[in-house]
């Protein structure tokens, strides 16, 4: 094999990463339901046919997006969990550190977002109960949070959990990465917002 040849390993590898991307984009635009493995066969410029050499269907496409894309949450998440030593802390460097990935790469999280529905049963399941981990490793952290006197008891830790990341996910629609506020400007915006509200409610407070 001469210097710069590719395997087919390699090629193999790149036109399946090159059809995640592109799956991505196009049922982030167009809905999984609108995308055709037509469609998905020529981003990556090879025949209809060829598209179960690397990946068994368009379903595939979709649960592997959305896995991966979990995972990547599930791995930046521990990280800041063992880094971390002040729950109130930490958890504004989990909510930065997944407002920072999910804006990093929008196609990935709107379609694993908007998207698992599309996914059979048994697929939408496991992908609901590797979500959920990721979710209960926040949860935690709020709750140890309300433990240590950071955060307000009056609202459970599920819901403040629910309402943290309905904060962070949504921005990956409204988000311009041409307008004013980038990645850590708009981190810093929700946090401060989340953080405020929860760390200076008062269920006794007159309303």
């Amino acid at each position: 094999m001469t210097d710069g040849e590719t395997t087919p390993a390699e090629t193999d590898q790149s036109t399946g990463e090159r059809l995640l991307a592109g799956a991505a984009v196009l049922f982030r635009e167009q809905g999984y339901a609108g995308t055709t493995t037509r469609q998905l066969a020529a981003l990556v410029g090879i025949q209809n046919a060829s598209l179960y050499h690397h990946v068994g269907g368009k379903e595939d496409l979709l649960y592997r997006l959305c896995m991966d894309t979990l995972d990547s949450v599930a791995a930046t998440f521990t990280s800041a969990v063992a880094a971390g030593t002040d729950p109130l802390e930490t958890l504004g460097t989990v909510a930065r550190g997944y407002l920072d990935q999910a804006l990093n790469d929008r196609d990935r999280h709107a379609t694993m977002l908007t998207e698992i529905r599309s996914l059979s049963p048994q697929r939408q399941a496991e992908v609901i109960g590797r979500r959920d981990k990721n979710v209960a490793i926040v949860q935690e952290l709020v709750a140890k949070a309300q433990r240590a006197g950071q955060v307000r008891k009056d609202i459970d830790a599920k819901y403040l959990t629910l309402a943290l990341f309905n904060l962070l996910n949504w921005s990956i629609f409204w988000f311009n990465p041409e307008g004013e506020l980038d990645h850590t400007a708009i981190g810093n915006l929700l946090w401060t917002v989340f953080s405020d509200g929860a760390a200076k409610g008062d269920s006794k407070r007159k309303r």
